[in-house]
């Protein structure tokens, strides 16, 4: 029986090693995945915020250009 006990220790632990070993692993993998979207998600709105200012630009000179052909006539 004790040889059964010592065996049973040796494996939980064994099995808890690599139970422990897989979750690190998976992580990791899910840090670095979140990480990728969060670049990803930073690199959308720099491009959504260049293309919102580009049309806010767009349209003042386009507003500014009617103002100054209202005014020739």
């Amino acid at each position: 029986m004790a040889g059964s006990l010592g065996s049973l220790v040796v494996s939980l632990s064994a099995e808890t090693a690599q139970f422990t070993s897989a979750m690190d692993k998976a992580a990791y993998t899910s840090q670095k995945r979140m990480d990728s979207m969060l670049k990803s998600a930073n690199a959308v709105g720099a491009a959504m915020g260049t293309a919102i200012a580009g049309g806010a630009v767009a349209m003042a000179a386009a507003i500014q250009s009617a103002v100054n052909s209202a005014d020739k006539k």
